[in-house]
């Protein structure tokens, strides 16, 4: 989320789509009713669109509510850029200077499919491999910058084919009015409302805010859905501003949290990369001054930020961060900092040489970066921490840079490793061989995937290995409730050896073994058909259920939507904390394990035989002295670890010279040489040595407890600075930066004078009171760095360029569902149906047959289902079934249908109805038909299309039970994410 929940009240238009707000996240709406007031009472008098296949109970509150078939996001979407671009509705200032619109590509216009508007275009991007089903051929050099003298090739004019703005409008001019309606079923002339209605937030002053949630990532193409979003926002300006940006609907009250701290198979905490096995070596160096590359200035000239005409610079070996020094003049003035590399005889720096050095002068470089060059093939932190990219002139021709923020990689990872194992010898000598432990860490291989279903498929092939123990724990999941296709996945389970379930309440997962007591006589762990071979006496599987704490009993950090980090403490009767029975808080149990297993290989001598257990900083002895075995944990503790403090005795680090004390600031205070640790360098600052703002004694320092209510705003934007603590270095609104913009007289204003979120004095050389944290460093002028500083090259990338994170296309292209009524691609039969990087075709007529999904046809299965949430019942039900008087709310299990589709099959509401896919064709969801105006059929292509929906919560324990509508999900998902696509598959209904 790039604002908070409060900031939605500035908006002047928001979007819903892909979500259910005022159903699922009911906070939000207030700021949302907020917004909408009255100017006069104190409101932006704001329009709600919502766009969503059903009459939602947020689509029942807004001003705009357009239908749209599941599956259609990026049709949808696509039309709105198209609109934007076609009718100059967009905010040219804001997408010059902080987007890649004026970048010139390396040919992409020319091999993508020559001629107007792409209308050849087959789906499949320059660099697609067929063989490998990934787009790794040589193609994806054209989705790459053409790069000149000082750097990537800017045409401020945009007269050249080969800029972004140009490719996008020749892309997305497919995108028709008329094929949107026909793609997404949406009416024509309300989509051409919308557009207007939406695309008018690029006007300085205003903003627009797109909601999203699952609805949008549970597809197969669920990333590119939320990068047309980003492309969109780009491009009306936005990002940064208040009142804008993107909104991720987070399902739980800590996903943010969760996601923070590295729980997702791809991250460390602070969204470090995962090492994976072709980094044998961390590649850190200690020496401060290690020379890699000497010569003299032999051609050129040295001005400015450039200094070219070197005699040749090796890339491999030199990265920003490094120095330059001019060794003919000698000291230190005339030493500078490499910010980029831009080509083999240039290099941008981060100082104004001025006229310091002249041709035939002597350089040396030196690395100072920290990372050692020599073995960046090899190592973690020479293929994750990216080249600088040089920064490109602003509208008035300002020089600015990109800050390149990823070059820090390497002291957020060594202080993660002394966080980790700083009180081990192995760190300590760490300089020695420059490994620090990192050996300790477990390394990937880069060609599995270790995503949800990916898991389920091992269990699966490793159960031909019965002499392989196989052991699973589920922390607070349910995947026999809450995985796609979870017929198949409960039987999955039936290879484990052991299945540890830590939760609150028996779940359908920890109780996979037993009968369904909807439909007794067979375990649903069966396939397909009823097998009588895994019957619950059949099923070997050990099953351990660990008793939990609820939320409300544990003390601890959550983290919003928004960022805001906020303590909370456990609840208390008569000032005694809470306990119910034998129950314990995720931290004990995870605490008692890991001292358990220390215990277990406390005689470990390899790294092979646990040696990475054993030197782990984790118990009472340690710096963070979480606790001891089978006592309560400390939390704070944990936090304090989390924050990051001073390992060794530096003669200065960062101020705090004394071991243990807590740092400040990742940007100051982090180094990369083994002095500091920090569990995760986003969260630095949260609790800091001291803080006079924050509660007194235990919790001095916390930043995270602060509850100030007072905006600090100087607009009353509702910054709310010192109520929690927010990523990063409390940071409101990130990528604010933007929200400037150059202007010849005045240097740079905001877009917004009324709502503004950042301000300079030009004056004093300051930022005026009132302004959020600046992104990028804040004692810089508005015009010292650009604002995407996670960016090699500063600026959102509205063109995605070729990477190894982003598998997927470099534009956001409508392809269909796994499961879907149409014959042909909306575009033509010589467009590829689905997104090849995800699907391919298999031996028949089977689709991605490793991971067991076998497409429903629609001869057989013709009509479109979806699942969603309810107000009353929470994610896989565990929590709300076995409440009473939520059960009474929501008892059973329902169908939505139109009222159309309900006189094709004779139903009347009330009606019990059974639905099948192809993946529970004898095992049917068994549900109450809720007839309803709140679903229509659509007109897709000329032709009628059905749609049902839903709810996901139900399953067989419980006090309300009923058949999880995940019986008929697909086991296939997104292409980056591997989020399976629950959100539109094909399905047939019948009267039981």
């Amino acid at each position: 989320m790039t604002n908070h929940w409060v900031d939605i009240k500035n908006a002047d238009c928001i979007m819903i789509i892909g979500s259910n707000a005022a159903e699922n996240h009911p906070m939000s709406f207030r700021w949302i009713e907020e917004a909408r007031k009255p100017v006069a009472n104190g409101g932006r008098n704001a329009k709600l669109i919502v766009i969503d296949p059903r009459i939602s109970r947020s689509a029942n509150q807004a001003d705009m509510y357009g239908r749209i078939r599941s599956g259609t996001d990026i049709a949808f979407i696509g039309g709105l850029i198209n609109w934007a671009l076609t009718h100059n509705m967009y905010n040219a200032d804001y997408a010059k200077n902080y987007s890649n619109l004026a970048y010139v590509l390396n040919g992409f216009d020319a091999a993508i499919n020559p001629g107007p508007n792409y209308n050849n275009f087959t789906g499949e991007f320059p660099g697609y491999n067929s063989a490998t089903h990934k787009y790794d051929g040589a193609g994806t050099s054209a989705w790459t910058y053409a790069i000149g003298a000082s750097g990537p090739t800017v045409d401020n004019t945009l007269a050249n084919t080969e800029t972004v703005f140009n490719v996008l409008k020749k892309f997305y001019a497919r995108y028709t009015s008329d094929l949107v309606s026909r793609i997404t079923g949406m009416d024509k002339t309300l989509f051409e409302q919308i557009a207007q209605e939406y695309c008018s937030t690029y006007a300085d002053g205003k903003s627009g805010l797109i909601m999203y949630a699952m609805g949008t990532t549970q597809h197969t193409y669920g990333t590119q859905n939320i990068r047309a979003y980003s492309i969109l926002q780009t491009l009306l300006g936005n990002i940064g501003v208040a009142g804008g940006g993107i909104a991720a609907m987070r399902g739980e009250s800590n996903v943010q949290g969760s996601t923070d701290m590295g729980l997702l198979f791809g991250n460390l905490p602070g969204y470090l990369d995962i090492p994976n096995s072709t980094m044998a070596t961390l590649g850190i160096q200690t020496t401060t001054s290690t020379q890699k590359l000497t010569g003299t200035l032999t051609a050129g000239t040295a001005s400015g930020r450039v200094i070219s005409g070197l005699t040749g610079v090796d890339a491999t070996q030199v990265r920003s961060g490094d120095k330059i020094q001019n060794t003919t003049l000698g000291g230190t003035a005339n030493t500078y900092t490499i910010e980029a590399v831009i080509n083999a005889t240039t290099v941008r720096i981060t100082a104004n040489m001025g006229t310091a050095w002249t041709l035939g002068d002597g350089y040396a470089i030196t690395s100072e970066s920290g990372i050692n060059h020599l073995t960046g093939s090899t190592s973690f932190l020479g293929q994750t921490v990216a080249k600088g990219v040089a920064g490109t002139a602003d509208i008035l021709n300002t020089a600015r840079f990109s800050n390149n923020w990823k070059q820090h990689e390497v002291k957020y990872m060594m202080s993660l490793l002394a966080a980790w194992w700083g009180s081990s010898n192995s760190f300590i000598l760490g300089g020695a061989n420059g490994d620090f432990c990192y050996d300790f860490l477990p390394k990937i291989n880069s060609a599995v995937n270790y995503s949800y279903m990916s898991v389920f498929k091992q269990i699966e092939t490793l159960a031909a290995t019965p002499s392989v123990p196989q052991l699973m724990m589920c922390w607070g999941m349910n995947p026999a409730v809450g995985g796609p296709d979870v017929i198949h996945g409960r039987k999955m389970l039936a290879n484990l050896t052991t299945l540890v379930c830590v939760d609150l309440w028996e779940t359908e997962t920890a109780a996979f073994w037993k009968e369904d007591p909807a439909n007794p006589g067979y375990s649903y762990a069966a396939s397909g058909s009823q097998d009588a071979t895994l019957t619950p006496t059949a099923i070997q599987t050990t099953v351990y259920l660990l008793p939990a704490k609820a939320s409300m009993e544990k003390e601890g950090s959550v983290s919003n939507s928004g960022r805001w980090v906020q303590w909370r403490y456990g609840a208390e009767d008569g000032g005694v904390m809470v306990q119910k029975g034998t129950a314990k808080s995720d931290l004990d149990i995870a605490n008692d394990l890991m001292l358990q297993l220390k215990t277990n290989y406390a005689a470990a001598t390899t790294i092979a035989g646990g040696l990475g257990i054993k030197e782990m900083s984790w118990g009472p002895n340690t710096p963070n002295n979480y606790g001891i075995q089978f006592s309560e944990a400390d939390p704070k503790a944990v936090m304090k670890e989390i924050n990051g403090y001073t390992l060794l005795y530096p003669a200065n680090i960062g101020g705090t010279a004394a071991k243990g004390n807590q740092l400040s600031s990742f940007i100051s205070d982090l180094k990369f040489d083994g002095t500091t640790a920090c569990g995760s360098w986003i969260h630095c600052g949260c609790w800091v040595q001291t803080d006079v703002t924050t509660p007194t004694g235990t919790y001095q320092g916390n930043r995270a407890a602060k509850r100030i209510s007072v905006d600090n705003s100087a607009t009353g934007i509702g910054l709310y600075s010192d109520f929690s603590w927010c990523w990063p270095v409390n940071r409101r609104i990130i990528y604010n930066r933007a929200s400037m913009k150059p202007v010849a007289v005045d240097g740079y204003v905001p877009f917004q004078t009324d709502k503004w979120v950042m301000k300079y004095d030009y004056v004093t050389s300051t930022w005026f009171a009132g302004s959020d944290v600046v992104d990028g460093g804040a004692n810089t002028k508005p015009d010292a760095y650009m604002p995407f500083i996670m960016k090699p090259e500063g600026v959102a990338r509205l063109f995605g360029l070729n990477s190894t994170k982003h598998v997927d296309g470099p534009l956001p292209e409508h392809y269909e569902p796994a499961e879907t009524p149409l014959a042909t691609h909306p575009f033509g039969a010589s467009h590829v149906m689905w997104n090849p990087i995800v699907m391919h075709m298999d031996a028949g007529p089977v689709l991605w047959a490793q991971y067991n999904f076998v497409p429903g046809t629609v001869a057989n299965y013709p009509y479109v289902g979806t699942t969603y949430r309810l107000v009353e019942h929470w994610q896989a039900g565990a929590m709300t079934r076995n409440l009473p008087w939520l059960v009474e709310l929501q008892p059973e299990m329902f169908v939505e249908m139109s009222y159309e589709l309900a006189a094709l099959l004779a139903v009347n509401n009330g009606d019990h109805v059974k639905v099948t896919t192809a993946r529970n064709p004898n095992n049917p969801v068994l549900a109450v038909a809720l007839v309803t105006k709140r679903i229509k059929p659509f007109t897709i292509m000329g032709n009628t299309v059905h749609q049902i929906g839903m709810p996901w919560h139900f399953g067989y324990r419980g006090l309300a039970q009923g058949t999880s509508a995940n019986r008929l999900t697909p086991n296939i998902g997104d292409a980056n994410t591997r989020i399976p696509e629950y959100k539109a598959f094909l399905c047939k209904v019948e009267k039981v």
